[in-house]
């Protein structure tokens, strides 16, 4: 019998692609190849994972007066050395939302991680302590083997495939469906990745049929030399956050109807129901 196979697809969000605030090189050229592997019956469950932070989030530069983007800082309260990203996938915002070309279905099940706000969990299986319930999610569907794909290679594509391989599920890696930052990052990864014993493939070797028409893969190509452009560093988060009744909320989140972790179901109980966007 065949294993078990789940498609993780990281990250996909608005504010990691094109015109974004931490936008990854070359973002939107996989959707439609994530697409297309989303729809394989090999795949018995898809699971979304996505960045979803607190305003107030310890990675944010902007919430760490006279620090630099893209440069290491030592939080003061946990001695983490902590990058100093852009105010990004902020809970309730147009930039965390999934990007509107990537097909989203009703039986996803969706992982938010980056929600304590002094850990920046890369995995989608969280950072310690944040732990998400994505290995729940993985164990009680009997998954056995997992396709990694999404945004970023080298932070938190990797890192996913990473823990899904020290949790003992057969983990691969499709890597033109993924994009790096920068390609020093993205070869640290890489050893990363085999010194595990992740399966770094390319979606041709799965042999899908609709993999092989040639308008339907994603051309991929080596990241750009320090491709992050430091851009939207600021930016007016009035508008980036829903308002309902004239009010503003980060608490807003338009994947209600999407099956989430049962600890995100409780964590939502109280709250308002939303529609769809």
């Amino acid at each position: 019998m065949d294993k078990r196979t789940a498609l993780i697809i990281v990250d996909v969000q608005n504010d990691f692609c094109k015109g974004g605030s931490l936008a990854v090189n070359e973002a939107n050229d996989i959707i439609p190849l994530i697409n297309r592997l989303r729809e394989s019956p090999i795949f018995h469950k898809v699971i979304l994972t996505r960045d979803w932070h607190p305003q107030t989030h310890g990675s944010f530069a902007a919430n760490n007066p006279g620090q630099k983007l893209f440069t290491l800082f030592k939080l003061p309260d946990t001695g983490v050395d902590q990058m100093m990203w852009p105010t990004h996938c902020v809970q309730g915002t147009t930039g965390a939302k999934f990007h509107p070309e990537l097909i989203v279905r009703s039986s996803d099940t969706i992982v938010s991680k980056g929600t304590y706000e002094r850990i920046d969990s890369y995995s989608g299986f969280g950072s310690y302590p944040e732990v998400t319930d994505l290995e729940r999610i993985l164990r009680e569907s009997q998954i056995e083997r997992v396709y990694c794909v999404g945004l970023a290679y080298d932070y938190c594509v990797g890192s996913t495939a990473v823990d899904a391989a020290a949790r003992n599920f057969e983990t691969f890696l499709i890597r033109d469906a993924t994009r790096s930052v920068s390609t020093e990052s993205e070869q640290t990864m890489t050893a990363r990745l085999n010194s595990v014993g992740v399966k770094i493939i390319h979606s041709e070797q799965l042999n899908i049929p609709s993999l092989k028409r040639g308008d339907s893969r994603s051309q991929y190509s080596p990241p750009i030399q320090n491709p992050v452009r430091k851009i939207s560093a600021q930016v007016d988060e009035d508008e980036r956050c829903f308002c309902i009744g004239g009010e503003s909320t980060n608490n807003y989140d338009p994947y209600d109807h999407l099956p989430v972790s049962k600890e995100e179901d409780t964590e939502r109980e109280g709250e308002f129901s939303a529609v769809g966007w």
